[in-house]
């Protein structure tokens, strides 16, 4: 039994609709949104040697790999 909350939601129309507005196409401003939220999220994780690859695979993840 998870004894833990988790919120889902759809990503704010406003922060989509600032990047959207300033060029950027509609599904990048949406996973830069969402990769925002994650980096809120790492930034409370204990400074681990791992965070930084974690940080860099997230980012892979939701962006794609640009190499």
């Amino acid at each position: 039994k998870c004894s833990h909350a988790s919120t889902v939601g759809p990503v704010d129309d406003e922060q989509r609709f600032y990047l959207e507005s300033r060029g950027i196409m509609p599904d990048i401003a949406e996973r830069l949104v969402v990769l925002g939220f994650f980096g809120e999220v790492l930034d409370r994780l204990p400074a681990v040697p791992f965070i930084a690859d974690l940080r860099e695979r997230v980012s892979t993840k939701l962006l794609g790999d640009s190499n």
